[in-house]
């Protein structure tokens, strides 16, 4: 068995639905700020903020 062959399976879990559902209102309301959207999708400099957040961490 490899490590993503569970991944199939894990997406048909329909108890994951609800929860994922008031994730994704919540961070639409987190993110409606037009500045913060800004920032986060990289207007300022063109590149978006996410890939470089995520390595960090991952890096460290």
């Amino acid at each position: 068995m490899r490590p993503f062959d569970q991944i199939p399976k894990l997406e048909r879990v329909t108890a994951f639905d609800a929860p994922a559902g008031v994730l994704d209102t919540l961070s639409g309301v987190i993110s409606r700020p037009d500045r913060l959207r800004a920032a986060l999708a990289g207007e300022s400099f063109g590149h978006s903020a996410h890939p470089m957040l995520v390595q960090i961490p991952i890096g460290a």
